[in-house]
Parts: structure tokens; sequence; C-alpha cells
């Protein structure tokens, strides 16, 4: 796992028996990662949780064990995906992330595809909350960049398993 450090929650169920098949990128919308860690592991003021957040520098944090569900998306959407949280580094309007967090995200993917075996990723494998609900998430910056992480991540897959990448769709 690509986690440096756990930010163990309550806040999270039990999949039912249902097996991860996609990672669903998220953004805070605002906060400092400290915030965004305690907002997401630790406050109750909303029900909301993340299997990973990831900082501004890049650093992975693990709050949710995979095996369980996350309190992200939605109880349909949850219950078979893995979930993260891109702290931003700016406000809006553009919402963005730092380079580091978007290999991050390519990095987590890659693991994700080789660990589950859902072979080469695509864009019905790593999705954005957008796709589950009516929201701007992950943000104006990171969406138009979700090719640019399915790509990166299978060249990082490809390079773990020392296969040739996918062609570019």
């Amino acid at each position: 796992k690509l986690a440096t450090r756990v930010a163990p929650t309550h806040k999270k169920s039990s999949r039912q028996g249902n097996k991860p098949e996609r990672f669903i990128i998220h953004h805070t919308a605002g906060g400092s990662d400290e915030f965004s860690i305690y907002f997401l592991s630790q406050s109750d003021a909303k029900k909301v949780s993340a299997h990973y957040i990831v900082l501004r520098t890049g650093e992975a944090v693990s709050s949710v064990e995979e095996e369980m569900r996350a309190w992200t998306t939605g109880w349909n959407a949850d219950k078979i995906s893995i979930t993260c949280e891109t702290v931003n580094t700016t406000g809006a309007p553009d919402w963005k992330v730092s380079d580091a967090q978007l290999e991050t995200l390519a990095q987590l993917a890659a693991d994700f595809s080789i660990r589950y075996n859902w072979g080469p990723l695509n864009r019905t494998n790593v999705m954005g909350h957008r796709e589950f609900a009516a929201t701007a998430c992950p943000g104006p910056y990171i969406w138009p960049r979700m090719d640019a992480i399915v790509e990166r991540a299978n060249q990082i897959r490809a390079e773990k398993l020392n296969v040739k990448p996918p062609p570019k769709p």
C-alpha cells in the first residue's frame, strides 16, 4: 500500500460481500491537509469518509480499510469502489491540486489494478464523483485530467508487471 500514515475512522460499513471494482476520485473543495484528515476521519459533523486522503504534498493517508465501504459517493457506488479525497491546493473557482497529487492518484490506481486484478485501467474503473451524482466533484482541475491519470496509471502498472502498456485510446 502507498499510504504513509493512517487516520482511522468509525465512519465505514461492510461491503456486504462486494469486492472493489473501481477507483472513484473526489476533491475536498477546501480545507487544509489536517482539517481534511480530521473532517473525513474523526468529525461527526457530516457522515462522510474515504479510503484514502491525498494531501497537498502528494502524501497518501489511509483512513478506511479497503475491505470496508467508505461513505463517500453513496451506497450503490461505494459498495464496489475504493474512494479517494484529494485536498485542493487552491480554492474556487479552480480548485487546483499539485502535480505530486496527480502522480499519487495514478500510483494508487495502478496499485489497485494490480492487487485487485482489474486489468488495464480505463474510464470505467477510474471515475470521478460527478459520474454518480449532481456535483462538480472532483472539481474543474482534476476532471479534465482524468484520462491523463488513467494513462499514467497504466504506464506504472505496465512497468511493475513488466508488460507493454495498453495503446492510447
